[in-house]
């Protein structure tokens, strides 16, 4: 990750896995987190249907 860059921004999502846009990405998490990494596949160009996402909060 690049210092200073938080781990859901593209280049820290980037950096530990750098065929990112060849993979299916599986996100699931607080509804914040799941938006900031969907945001950062988005600006990574990572094809929607190789996106899974699912949001989850307090029941």
């Amino acid at each position: 990750m690049v210092p200073g860059s938080s781990p859901f921004e593209p280049d820290g999502l980037r950096a530990p896995i750098p065929d990112l846009t060849e993979r299916d990405v599986y996100v699931c998490g607080p509804p914040a987190m799941t938006s900031a990494v969907l945001s950062a596949l988005r600006r990574l160009k990572v094809p929607d249907r190789q996106v899974h996402a699912e949001r989850f909060g307090p029941a």
